[in-house]
């Protein structure tokens, strides 16, 4: 990138956001998006593997 256009979108980030983007609150709030989308995660394998088991169990009952 060129110099103009760097200080360009540095101008245009600073008007839009006054915060810094690296700044403490910024980082924390990141950090707890992604523990709250780790967690999702986290239930959505749990409930898929226990559909999975029920279903297995369903399968293996009905023999």
């Amino acid at each position: 990138m060129t110099n103009k256009f760097r200080e360009t979108i540095e101008k245009i980030s600073k008007e839009k956001n006054p915060t810094p983007l690296n700044s403490e609150e910024d980082f924390k709030a990141r950090r707890q998006v992604s523990e709250d989308m780790a967690q999702a995660k986290r239930e959505y394998a749990v409930k898929s593997f226990n559909s999975q088991v029920s279903a297995s169990k369903v399968i293996l009952n009905s023999r």
